[in-house]
């Protein structure tokens, strides 16, 4: 409020007449050439009259220049005095004198006041506004060129509050976004009344830490317990030339698109595929016999039902044998006899067959009988010789001898003597 004082003497004194109460602490003078009393007021020359107003920084209010724009700290004697520093509008008294401070919810540091108990994502200028969260500091990287409250390292924020976080399994939590100290241990979960961190679901705990369970063919590993999502699928090792570890079959199985088998197949074992049956010479095929596939011989091999072996066929005579069914590549010479001053079963021809001229022939044989050389005629005594008749060859008596009712007999005399 100004109060303005015209220079007319009869004006003047009509006024002070009237309110000489309120103009006690003015000096008005009738030029303003006159300086003034106190250092509040000030006498200006308006259009050549001079007037009394309150200088600068100071304002009329109850009848009296006070000054304003007081600064935080400095001495006051009423609130609207202290209109120098933001936020510091209140004259408060401190030991024996009032002095501009902050106001509510602000506190003073140095000739500032800063607001207090800021929460998180409100602005802020310095970490120990922050107090309206635990755990947070003012974090000053430029967001939009404001800085704001965040939760401390450590803590996480979840509904504007800051909980501690990096918490391991089976550590209490509140929240899951806390779970974060141990792999895979990303939910709190309820425990027989206790929340705590724990595998999230589809993970078990493998040495300490939460690893993806059940795992498939392919799938990366770091454990071997992890891939058991297949049959026969819990080796965890590198594949070809990948550095990670990956779900395989485990040793002594083959893999058939997305399962694995079983290799190394005995004969007459049941299998699906001609791949668990090749881990021993000769045996290669998974046949179907009647209603159900087993491993077999592959072509130009014998099954050994003793050993279950797969046998080289095929033998010819005197060729290396361990079973009769190996030789058959000599006809009739279908016998593996075991040599003992060689210490082996070699080839030979079949009992009653003999190697004549490169073959096995049938010895033993009688009179009248097939045969197709002398050695095999002698079944019948003196009746050793292979002879033509018509297109046949037979066994018949020897040069000197007659068949006499299917004996052959020295001719004349001894017939005679038989007669």
């Amino acid at each position: 409020m100004v109060l303005l004082v015209s220079g007319s003497w009869a004006a003047l004194f009509l006024l002070f007449a009237q309110v000489n109460q309120v103009f006690r602490d003015l000096h008005y003078v009738g030029s303003c050439h006159i300086t003034p009393r106190e250092k509040i007021s000030e006498c200006k020359d308006i259009i050549n009259e001079g007037t009394c107003w309150c200088r600068h920084g100071c304002n009329f209010i109850d009848g009296r220049c006070i000054e304003v724009g007081i600064l935080l700290g400095q001495r006051c004697e009423h609130n609207y005095q202290c209109t120098g520093t933001n936020h510091a509008t209140l004259c408060l008294r401190v030991q024996s004198h009032k002095v501009c401070s902050c106001q509510q919810d602000f506190f003073a540091i140095e000739d500032k006041c800063f607001r207090d108990r800021v929460s998180i994502n409100e602005n802020c200028v310095r970490d120990d506004q922050c107090t309206g969260t635990e755990n947070a500091y003012c974090d000053k990287r430029a967001t939009q060129n404001m800085s704001t409250c965040r939760c401390i390292t450590g803590y996480v924020n979840k509904n504007l509050k800051c909980f501690k976080g990096n918490r391991r399994l089976y550590e209490s939590c509140d929240w899951s976004e806390q779970c974060t100290g141990t792999t895979g241990s990303m939910q709190c979960r309820l425990v027989e009344g206790v929340k705590i961190c724990h595998c999230q679901d589809g993970y078990s705990v493998f040495h300490g830490n939460c690893l993806k369970a059940n795992l498939s063919l392919d799938e990366p590993c770091y454990v071997q317990a992890q891939c058991e999502g297949k049959l026969n699928t819990t080796n965890c090792v590198k594949n070809n030339d990948s550095i990670q570890l990956t779900c395989q079959c485990n040793a002594g199985f083959i893999r058939r698109k997305d399962v694995c088998l079983q290799a190394d197949k005995a004969l007459y074992e049941e299998c699906q595929v001609d791949e668990q049956c090749r881990d021993k010479p000769g045996g290669g095929v998974c046949r179907q016999i009647l209603h159900r596939k087993m491993c077999l011989c592959d072509d130009g091999y014998i099954e050994d039902r003793e050993s279950l072996k797969c046998r080289k066929g095929d033998k010819k005579i005197n060729d290396t044998c361990e079973i009769n069914e190996q030789c058959n590549g000599t006809k009739n010479a279908n016998t593996c006899h075991f040599v003992e001053m060689e210490s082996r079963g070699i080839c030979t021809c079949n009992q009653r067959f003999q190697w004549i001229e490169g073959r096995c022939l049938e010895v033993g044989r009688f009179m009248f009988e097939a045969c197709d050389q002398q050695q095999q005629c002698n079944g019948t005594t003196n009746a050793n010789v292979c002879k033509s008749f018509g297109n046949k060859t037979l066994c018949y008596c020897n040069n000197g001898f007659l068949e006499f009712r299917g004996k052959c007999v020295e001719d004349k005399k001894n017939v005679r003597r038989v007669l």
